[in-house]
This record gives structure tokens, sequence and C-alpha cells, in this order.
């Protein structure tokens, strides 16, 4: 007869010792005495003096009773602020107080699986960081959000035709308000058969915020270990709600560790236990309680009998399987994965594997989604595989797949081999692509695509102007014949996606400079010869590459623009320096390297006879030589702006709200360096009450700083939000990662003379409490107080005291001193919660004027609500088409 999970509970005598030491004192078990069980009832069945729970050890035990003892010696305990709650068994809390150090990274590690537009689902599972950039979870959960599509997996629609979107928030306890919620990029890779399978999948995330993996232990788990199972308990319609009940209480979604022990191991891959676990907790780990390392993946369980896991010897195969010891790991599917992997291996097994994926490519046919062969492409440009990546290429087109993307990739590999024609041909067709893709994506629902639109246009325009120069450079470089028209064409290029958004383009703008310098030198015929708007641009660019590196955010392309830029205005010895720090970049590429020298052989003619292309020369080919992919250097952050020197406002506040709800608030121009408005992020739930999205990508200001009936090329407010660049510097100078925001789409907007403000979604920003809203009305007398950029500098608060003034349907005036600059700004009240808008300065009344915030939402809610639903607009993914 099969043993019930309260007889192998049994095994655990400390903990029945301790339940039979109570109630033979005379105490109820937390919970008993609502069901009316006495002390002496529980120890009768768990006396070892006794026959009775031998006698019903199949299933006949009384549920409520079991879940009595269950809740006391198996709890399910809340984590609160990265804690694990007291349990209420004494003996819980000595076993959990020697291991709380260890656990607390573990924990932090665990995150919700949330869904955005599944037909049934807010969430749906439990995943746990297992290497850089991968969670883990169930292959069960997985396909609750994905499909598989051959060996790839892509996004499963919903009933509306939606792809329904995934994303992990970290935090997810109860009580908190706060969110570490990162975008599930990709499937990465999935155990399926033939042969023996295990329910385990592996998924990528990307993001600063990310914890660190949880360790695997070195050994599987051995029967009668003690462990927690840390995850999100649901609801289970499978169980009996009361007992679920008593164990659980009324509260589920939320993060819990949930004690217990190793009870037997059953086949290869595979372990139970029995810790009180629910549906949601598919996914969680199972943690060994002396070391915190996972010894399993939990993926199921069979009510009152056991729950299983997969072996942490089977998590590590998994891994080595997916490739995840790379420094760019597995595409999603085995078949991009294969790829990807073997890319730098030897030649042979390369050739190989690239054939077996042309096999399959074939046999995809059109269905061949667009991710897995972007990532494919990427991987064989990233390696300089140029023929295989113009193959591919060719292939993955001939086939039917003609995203812009795979055009862009395989122009890439054209442009390597030389065939330039054939280059310029696929990316005019791509250019035509994304501007019809554009043009469809107008209006709010279009905006999340024409995010990714316009950085895949100015990528497709950076490389026409790549083209278009080598053409020049290959054809002599001459500058009386005709040749001299693809060097003015890529000048056109190059200038043009700069100037529409120069710290986003830098690399096209250093371009711009390196070839408007060679026509100055061989139109002159002096070799020292420079373009004097070249000079500005090269002094503009090294401008913007200070203030990244100050923020934390350059990369290695940043570094070689850098030592170009110092290379244009004459800098020698700055330019040796500048390629020494690029060579010394963690996150440096074979990519980089090839095309940073060959930059500057064949457009500067650095050669490596003479200095300084001799010295410089030679040391990125050494480094090309040895160069390995090693992770991302961790970004830093410092502070950037200078405060006005004005009595009426202030840089610092007291209360820890003001400040935390201040990083949400945005410096708003046409460039990073300065601004002339103000805007803040807006809780996209006080919009569409069904949101589960990613919380800082809505902003409002106002109509009169920008508005999508402005003029794109104005450099005065109001701005276009093409031309609109937005700054999150924080209070007192502290910058917040991804402060700096290039790219945004209008949703909503109403005129100056009506509520003046607008609501525009971004490419992603900062992490930031957001201003919660005031739940009364705005009144006379209330406190007030503005947070903003006045005279476009430091972020800087209204001093105090201020009041509100009048109140009336539509507007508010109050005293709170404001200046230029901050128009656009959040109004608070005294307990920092929204109230308005700040949208004037009235110098000579004396007062300020602003929008009730209830009036702009209500107008919001009716425009964008029958556009969106409940839900509101989905994360931004990549189009699949």
């Amino acid at each position: 007869m099969p043993q019930s999970s309260l007889f192998r509970l049994m095994r655990d005598r400390a903990a029945i010792d301790e339940i039979l030491d109570l109630t033979a004192s005379g105490v109820r078990l937390a919970g008993s005495e609502a069901l009316g069980i006495e002390p002496e009832r529980v120890r009768r069945l768990l006396d070892p003096g006794t026959s009775a729970l031998e006698s019903t050890s199949g299933s006949t035990i009384d549920a409520e009773l079991e879940a009595i003892i269950r809740l006391h010696a198996r709890p399910s305990l809340l984590v609160r602020s990265g804690r694990v709650e007291a349990a209420a068994s004494a003996l819980w809390q000595q076993r959990l107080a020697r291991c709380d150090e260890v656990l607390g990274d573990a924990l932090a590690a665990v995150g919700r699986i949330d869904v955005v537009d599944h037909d049934s689902f807010d969430w749906i599972g439990t995943a746990w960081v297992v290497a850089p950039n991968t969670i883990i979870t169930n292959r069960h959960v997985v396909a609750e959000f994905a499909k598989a599509d051959g060996e790839a997996w892509t996004a499963r629609p919903n009933e509306a035709g939606r792809p329904i979107a995934a994303t992990v928030d970290f935090v997810r306890e109860l009580g908190s308000r706060h969110t570490r919620k990162l975008r599930i990029e990709r499937v990465r890779w999935v155990w399926q058969g033939p042969g023996p399978t295990a329910d385990l999948a592996l998924l990528e995330v990307r993001g600063d915020d990310l914890p660190p993996p949880i360790p695997l232990a070195e050994r599987d788990g051995e029967v009668d270990q003690f462990v927690v199972a840390v995850g999100y308990p649901a609801r289970d319609s499978r169980n009996d709600d009361a007992p679920m009940a008593r164990i659980f209480g009324e509260t589920f979604g939320v993060k819990r560790c949930a004690p217990g022990q190793v009870t037997g191991v059953s086949g290869e891959m595979r372990f139970e236990h029995d810790c009180s676990t629910l549906g949601g907790n598919s996914g969680s780990a199972v943690l060994d309680l002396a070391t915190g390392h996972a010894i399993g993946l939990h993926f199921g369980g069979t009510y009152k009998k056991a729950n299983h896991a997969v072996r942490a010897s089977i998590v590590r195969r998994a891994l080595e399987l997916a490739g995840t010891d790379t420094a760019n790991p597995a595409a999603a599917g085995r078949t991009a994965h294969r790829l990807a992997a073997t890319v730098t291996a030897a030649t042979q097994a390369v050739d190989a594997a690239f054939e077996a994926t042309c096999v399959e490519v074939r046999a995809a046919g059109a269905g061949l989604p667009v991710a897995v062969a972007t990532r494919m492409l990427t991987a064989l440009r990233d390696d300089r595989r140029d023929r295989q990546l113009v193959e591919l290429g060719t292939l993955i087109l001939a086939v039917g797949q003609d995203h812009p993307a795979v055009r862009r990739l395989t122009a890439q590999g054209q442009i390597e081999s030389g065939d330039l024609d054939a280059a310029i041909g696929n990316l005019e067709t791509a250019e035509s692509r994304v501007t019809e893709l554009l043009a469809a994506a107008d209006g709010a629902a279009g905006a999340t695509a024409a995010l990714w639109l316009r950085r895949e246009q100015a990528e497709v325009r950076g490389l026409l102007g790549r083209a278009f120069k080598q053409r020049f450079v290959d054809a002599g470089a001459r500058v009386d014949g005709s040749e001299v028209a693809d060097a003015e064409r890529a000048l056109h290029y190059y200038g043009e996606c700069y100037r529409a958004s120069p710290v986003e383009n830098l690399w096209h703008g250093i371009n711009f400079v390196a070839l408007a310098d060679r026509l100055a030198r061989d139109r002159s015929g002096e070799p020292a010869a420079r373009d004097e708007a070249a000079d500005g641009v090269a002094r503009e660019i090294l401008r913007s590459i200070d203030m990244l590196e100050e923020l934390g955010t350059a990369t290695m392309w940043d570094h070689a623009t850098r030592a170009e830029a110092r290379l244009a205005l004459g800098e020698t010895e700055k330019f040796e320096a500048a390629v020494d720090a690029l060579l010394t970049r963690p996150d440096l590429t074979r990519f980089a390297v090839g095309s940073f020298r060959r930059q500057l052989e064949q457009v500067w003619r650095l050669d490596s006879t003479t200095e300084p292309g001799k010295s410089v020369t030679a040391k990125l080919a050494a480094r090309l030589a040895q160069l390995t992919d090693p992770a991302p250097a961790t970004p830093t952050t410092t502070g950037l702006g200078q405060a006005p020197d004005k009595a009426s406002v202030q840089a610092t506040v007291a209360d820890n709200r003001g400040v935390r709800r201040a990083r949400g608030v945005a410096r708003i121009g046409t460039s990073f360096f300065e601004g002339e408005g103000s805007g803040f992020l807006l809780d996209p739930g006080a919009i569409w009450p069904e949101y589960d999205g990613p919380r800082s990508v809505l902003l409002l200001t106002n109509s009169h700083v920008c508005s999508p009936n402005a003029d794109p090329t104005a450099r005065e407010a109001p701005f276009h939000p093409r031309a609109a660049r937005f700054a999150f510097l924080g209070p007192k100078g502290r910058v917040d990662r991804e402060v700096l925001v290039a790219y945004c789409e209008a949703l909503w907007s109403s005129p100056p003379d009506e509520l003046d403000a607008t609501l525009l979604l971004l490419d992603g920003g900062p992490t930031a409490e957001l201003f919660p809203i005031a739940a009364a009305p705005p009144r006379p007398g209330d406190p007030t107080s503005v947070v903003g950029y006045p005279l476009g500098g430091k972020l800087c608060y209204s001093s105090n005291p201020s009041v509100l003034g009048t109140v009336d349907e539509r507007l508010l005036s109050y005293d709170a001193h404001t200046e230029p600059g901050m128009s656009g700004s959040p109004v608070v009240d005294s307990e920092w919660q929204l109230i308005g808008l700040h949208r004037h300065h009235l110098h000579a009344e004396r007062r300020n004027g602003g929008v009730r915030i209830d009036r702009i939402l209500t107008a919001i809610r009716a425009a964008l609500l029958p556009v969106f639903g409940p839900q509101g607009p989905p994360p931004y993914l990549e189009p699949d088409a």
C-alpha cells in the first residue's frame, strides 16, 4: 500500500516529538481550535506507541487533521523584505536561523513568471537564476506562453492572435509595493525527447538588476536531507480548499519558503521531497538547508503523497547541453544553439554544424522565426564568418523570411565579402520595408513597434553609408571622378542618422567625421588636412562619450569611437591611450576589433611602418589573435548636471519618499546635456487596471514641452517625440540605471489650451518608485511641492512652505516656488502623492498653475482603454514577421 505524505513525515522524529511535547502539555496547534481538534486527538495519531498512523498509511487520514500537523511540521513561510518569517515551530525557527545567511542570496534569485495577454492567467509559475542571464523553470510552465516550432520556441498567440509576453519578478512579496521585473527575452533551451526527458527549460533574461545565480550543489540530494522549496504557490483546484487554507491561509501568488526533507529517489533524473507546495510552485528552487545551494528543480507532486524535483546533476547537464558556459549563449531552440556554440570550434565541426543548420532552414521554410534567424546570423557575424553569413542569410531570404533585420545582417556579410552592389540592394529593400512598417505603425497601438523600427532604420541607413563609403574607398577614392558621389551619399546617410539621435548613433557620427576628413585630405593633398565641420562633430562625440562614461553606460563601441575622434583632432597621444583602453575592455569582440582595424587602415590610412599606426596596428593584431568574449563590465553611476543658483528651489529634501520617487523625474530637451522642460514616470496601473508589464515606460509632460504635432526638426520646445531626449539624473546628481532615453512614441496628447499634457511610451526607463495617485481630490490650503529641472540644470524641489490656492474642475494654482524648465513636473501633496501636472510659472502674479491629475487620467483612459483594453500596451517585442 502506498504511504501517505503524513506517514513519511514520521521520519522527521524531531518535528513529531515537538508536536507530541506540545500536545502532551495541552497546547493546541495553530488552526486546531477552529476545527475543534483536541490536542489528545493529534497525540493519539502521532504517538509511536499506537498503530493509528500505520493503520491509515494509505489515504484515509482526516484531511483537516493532516493539514494541522503539516502546518506545524511542514509550514509554508512567507518571505518579507528578503527574509523568511518566523515559523510557529521552535524547531524550525532553530533550523532556519542557522542558515539565514546562506539562504539570503538564494531567496533573491527566485522570481515569479508573469504573463501579458494570456487568456486565463496573470502568472504561471516560478523560476530562478541558474547562470548569467539565464533562469530555469519547467517545460510545462514555458508551454503556457511559448510553443515549439520545430526545435525552436516562439511566442504563443492568445485567442485574439496577440503574442503572449512573459516577465520574471524577483520580488512579489506579501505587502511589498516594489518589483524587480525583467523581460524574458527568449526560450533558450528545452529538454525534450527522444529518450528520457526532464521537465526543464532555460530562459534568457537581461538587465542590471538580475540577481546572482544560485550555485548548484556538487552532489544530488540524499534521503532525509533537510531542504527548502522557494517559490510562489497558487490556489490549486486539485486540492481540498479547507486543508489548503490551513497551510497557506488565503494568501497565494507571493514568495514563500517551505522547509522539508528529501523523502526518496525515483529514476536517474528525479527525487521526492515533502515540502508544502501548490501548483504555482512549478519551477521552484529546492535548496540544501545547510549551504543554500540548489539540489533540484521542483516540477510537481501528487496530492497527499509526494512532490517531485529534477536533480541538480540533470540541471547541470542541461546547462552543458545548452552551452551556457559560452559568452554568447545558445539561441532559441537547439538549431540556433548548435550553430552559435560551435562557430568558434574547429573548422570541420563548424562546417558540419553549418550544413546541418542549412538543411533545417530549408525544411522550416518561411516558418523560420525571425528571432532564430537573426541570432544565427549574428553569431556568424560576430565571429567574422562572412561567407557563411551571406550563404545562410541568402538561404533564409530565399525560403521566404523577408524580415528587414535578416536583410540587414545578410548585407553586412556582403559588405565584408566585397559584394557591395548586392549589399546596397538588400539594404535599400530593407529601408523601404522599414519605412512601410513605420507608416503602418502610426497611432498609439503601433507605438511599441515603432520604437524598434526607428532603431532598425538607423542601423540600415548606417550600413548604407558604410557600403557607399567602401565602394568609394575600393574604387581608389578619386575625388575628381564619379566615385565622389558614393562618398557624398555615404556622408548623407551617416550625417542624417547622427543628427537624428546624436548620442544613440555615435558610430554614424564618427564615420561622418572619418569620411569627411578623408575627402579633405584627398582634395587638398595634405596628409594633415581636416574638415572644419567634422572637427565640430568630433568634439560633440567626445563630449557625449565622456558623459556616457560618467554615467557608466559607455560600451566598447564608444571607446573605439573616442579613439577615432582623438585621431580626427590630431591628438596622437590621447588616440593611443584610447586604443589601449579599448583593448582592455572585457566586452571586446573579434568583430569589434576587426571593424576598428579596417577603419583605421582603409579610411584613416594608418599603416604599420609609421606612427601612430605602427604600434596601434600591432596591438590590434595581437589582441585579435587571442581574443575571447568575457562577460560585460558592471556599470558604475555618478552625478551629472549643475544646480541653478536660485533660492526659490532646493536640491535636497529630508523625506526619503521624495528622494526615491524623484528618480523617475526626467529633464527633457533635444540633447542629454541640457533641457527646457521636465516630465515624470506615470504608473501604468493608474490607466489600465489589469496592466502587468514593465512599470517605467510611461512618461507624462506638458504638450507645450513635447507634442506629436510639433516640428520634428525644431530645436526649441515643444519638441517632437522623435527629437526629444530624456535624462533621469536623480536627486543630488545620483544617477539611476538606464537614465538616458533616446526613443519614445506619443500615445496621447491634449493641446496646451486644454489639458496641456502628453503621454509618451519610452524605450525603457530608470528603476524608480512611482508617484502614487492621491486618492482624494486636492483642496485649497493643502501643502504642495513641485519636482523638476529649473533652468535645465540639476533636479530640484520647490521650497517649503507652499500651499494650494484655488482648485477648480480642471486647474490648480499654488505658491510653490518654481523656475522655467520645470514645466511638466509632478505636483505632489505632503505625502508625495501625485495631484497635478505643473504647467507654468506666473512670475508677475507670484503663483503657479497646474492641471489636476485626476482630470488628465480621465481623459487618457477614455482615449486609450478602447485601444489597448484593460491590460494596456504589451511589453515591446521585436516583430516576428
